[in-house]
């Protein structure tokens, strides 16, 4: 069934789970069937252009789920910022970003809900990620190792929130009225680094990350640390982002960020040149022009992606077209129940 999703009218669930798909077959099925059972909740698809057989999983669920089907690769931060949109148009009083790649333990939704609104003062709640059923995800593990004053063991024994520094969008449970504050994922990002710009918007706010113990999901992607020597763009993307987020964090005045910046980078000139490292220094010097040419449009972004939902109001469905700040995705199709 095909209509405008935003006359959509009957929603009854407090959740909207959103799943963002690409070429994602080797999980999707176990992820939706994680949980599709759930009573408090909708679930989502942005599919990305699959050229696998995710879509065709995806639709073997029929009417059960909400479906939105792109032409193009969205990229992780625009097709969530679809779901996020759609949370909104429809009333839901929460959303829960779950990576293509996951599995959910039964009940998690209403647990974390139940905490969400006992523990206000927490914008993002997340549950615990494991990669099986004895080992915590890799990831995850190095954010929880950087509690400074207790033990994995011990934050692993209490049934209360753990206070995090950041942690990864794989699971991410967030009340409705902190996305109509902080808004969505700023497009602005390429790949990586839009869940750091959001947390940093988040904790501008004076909201808190948490992890809730008791609470227990599957993150099943490779565990094996990357030990590739990286090449120039890699490094130059990595300072591309690290430069990026400097730039966008709302915490001091554009000015003082750009201050920042050219601080860091005459440091890192210097540790680079006494080591010979001109991979890094060639990356280093890359990242730094391209942002040099972005800075009226990071000033922008700043303004718009800083603390409102305006970004999100401004992205409309209109039939078959999906349109944002500064792109339009043609022949998007959609269909729920």
């Amino acid at each position: 069934m095909q209509q405008d999703l935003k006359n959509r009218s009957t929603v009854n669930q407090d959740v909207l789970i959103i799943i963002v798909t690409y070429n994602g077959e080797a999980w999707i099925q176990n992820c939706i069937q994680s949980l599709i059972e759930d009573p408090d909740s909708d679930i989502i698809i942005i599919d990305c252009n699959s050229t696998d057989n995710s879509k065709s999983i995806v639709k073997s669920f029929g009417d059960r789920i909400i479906t939105f089907f792109s032409e193009v690769n969205l990229g992780f931060g625009k097709a969530n910022n679809i779901g996020l949109r759609y949370a909104i148009e429809n009333n839901y009083n929460f959303v829960f970003l779950v990576n293509q790649d996951t599995v959910c333990e039964p009940g998690i939704i209403r647990r974390m809900k139940m905490v969400s609104k006992s523990n206000a003062d927490y914008g993002i709640l997340s549950p615990m990620h494991y990669f099986n059923s004895n080992t915590l995800d890799r990831n995850f593990e190095n954010y929880l190792k950087r509690s400074k004053t207790r033990t994995i063991t011990h934050l692993l024994n209490q049934q209360e929130v753990i206070p995090v520094d950041f942690i990864n969008a794989a699971f991410w449970f967030i009340p409705i009225d902190v996305i109509h504050q902080i808004g969505g994922f700023d497009p602005i990002f390429d790949h990586y680094g839009e869940d750091n710009d959001l947390i940093n918007r988040l904790v501008y706010i004076n909201k808190k990350i948490g992890v809730i113990p008791d609470c227990k999901a599957y993150h099943l992607r490779n565990q094996n640390s990357d030990n590739k020597t990286p090449s120039i763009q890699s490094v130059k993307n990595r300072y591309h982002r690290h430069f990026l987020l400097l730039l966008k964090n709302p915490v001091n005045k554009y000015k003082t960020q750009i201050i920042k910046m050219h601080q860091r980078l005459i440091r890192y000139v210097i540790s680079s040149g006494m080591r010979f490292d001109w991979k890094k220094l060639m990356g280093l010097s890359m990242a730094y022009f391209t942002i040099l040419g972005k800075l009226s449009k990071i000033s922008k972004h700043r303004k718009y992606y800083t603390v409102n939902d305006t970004n999100l109001k401004n992205i409309k469905f209109q039939n078959n077209l999906f349109i944002n700040e500064n792109s339009k995705f043609d022949n998007i199709n959609h269909n729920y129940k």
